[in-house]
């Protein structure tokens, strides 16, 4: 009887072991490494719309329609180059976090992947990257620049600017939800052994 007893807590504690090193493995595998790629994929984000941001002019703008676009473009270009760099990273986050997804998995862990798929919920959803909005809206801007009067242009240029403005405090929250999904992971990770 007592061996029998015996047996069985060592079975349990086996069992616990070996879902502390799994959970180890999947830390260490996949979930840090997927938390310092999405740091490095934030920081882009950031410093790419502020850069873009700094481009816009300060000021009453121009009343000519061609200065106007030029204005418009060099801020569009800027970010259809800085857009790409972390391209591939952004598809690579999206993909694993899409296929942890249908895994069956702690709650806690559910959470970390549920806020990296909110971050990048509108490239998932098919609408492009925050980036790609953001150009979108330069395009318009730039079309609307050949065509409206030159007393809309600084009503076009406060568009870009609060664009530029909201997309940054969505990252900042949504990198925030990150941050808070993922600190009990580590914690939990420290202290698994």
């Amino acid at each position: 009887m007592i061996s029998t007893l015996l047996s069985i807590i060592d079975r349990l504690i086996q069992l616990s072991q070996y879902k502390k090193r799994r959970y180890r493995v999947l830390f260490n595998e996949i979930l840090q490494p997927t938390f310092d790629e999405l740091l490095l994929v934030h920081k882009n984000y950031i410093e790419m719309f502020s850069e873009t941001k700094k481009m816009l002019p300060q000021g009453e703008l121009t009343q000519d329609p061609s200065e106007y676009t030029l204005l418009l473009q060099r801020p569009e270009l800027h970010l259809r180059e800085k857009r790409i760099e972390f391209e591939p990273v952004r598809q690579k986050l999206v993909e694993l976090a899409k296929s942890l997804r249908d895994k069956n998995l702690d709650s806690d862990v559910e959470d970390f992947v549920q806020a990296v798929l909110s971050y990048f919920s509108e490239w998932i959803k098919g609408g492009g990257s925050s980036a790609t909005r953001l150009l979108d809206t330069f395009e318009d801007s730039i079309r609307k620049g050949e065509k409206i009067s030159p007393d809309m242009f600084n009503e076009q240029w406060r568009k870009i600017d609060e664009t530029i403005y909201d997309l940054i405090e969505t990252h900042r929250s949504l990198w925030s939800d990150i941050c808070e999904a993922y600190a009990p992971l580590k914690v939990r990770a420290a202290t698994s052994s």
